[in-house]
């Protein structure tokens, strides 16, 4: 008896299926074009042109945006009528020098652990596609789920 093996198994667009992004109604979708959703009339499409070149400009764009979000003043503390302007790096700094560790964390969390993690989150994501490394499915959909949840913040 022959088992078939599971990278065989059918899909959705190899069943010419899509799923609309706003209603997650599964419909009938020619692979080459797009089509308005049998439920809501959104755009259906079981490939979106350009997506790896889209998704390149995006990451070089955050990238590069990361750089001066980080480098230039984004806060100002006032203290008996007296401010000072401070970079996120120096802010969280200066709330944990303060008494404010808690509040330094999420900060720092929020505005350099997170941008960076999706950053490196998405280009590993990317690559793994553009250059079909020999990643596991069950790894990608690690990745991706990764992305997802740090998209949250």
């Amino acid at each position: 008896m022959i088992i078939p093996a599971p990278a065989l198994q059918a899909t959705a667009s190899s069943q010419g299926l899509a799923l609309c992004l706003a209603c997650h109604t599964l419909q009938p979708c020619p692979p080459d074009r797009s089509i308005a959703c049998l439920r809501c009339k959104a755009r259906v499409s079981q490939r979106t042109l350009h997506s790896i070149s889209k998704t390149w400009f995006f990451i070089i764009t955050a990238a590069l945006l990361l750089v001066p979000a980080n480098l230039l003043p984004m806060m100002s503390v006032f203290e008996w009528g007296r401010g000072e302007s401070d970079t996120i790096l120096s802010g969280v700094l200066k709330l944990a020098r303060e008494g404010y560790p808690g509040i330094a964390l999420i900060v720092f969390t929020a505005s350099i652990v997170v941008p960076i993690g999706k950053l490196a989150a998405l280009t590993g994501l990317l690559l793994s596609v553009q250059q079909r490394w020999p990643m596991s499915a069950r790894r990608r959909v690690s990745l991706f789920r990764i992305l997802e949840f740090l998209g949250r913040w």
